[in-house]
């Protein structure tokens, strides 16, 4: 067996396994990104509520401040 017969015997195989890889690793890195997203949505989430919490705490202070004067 030559080697031009043998690399055409092999290439099929070699083909399979690296699109069986390919198919892996985009199932992967898929997996991981929706990962990624979830926590970089629940951060911005929580974000959001501090902004909600920095208005209470103003309003409190006002209230506060209002209540003292009486």
């Amino acid at each position: 067996m030559d080697s031009k017969s043998l690399r055409n015997t092999l290439l099929p195989v070699t083909t399979r396994t690296l699109d069986t890889i390919k198919g892996l690793l985009l199932g992967a890195a898929r997996e991981e990104t929706l990962r990624v997203l979830a926590k970089f949505q629940e951060r911005i989430h929580a974000l959001a509520r501090v902004n909600d919490l920095d208005g209470f705490v103003d309003f409190m202070k006002v209230k506060t401040f209002n209540t003292n004067d009486n």
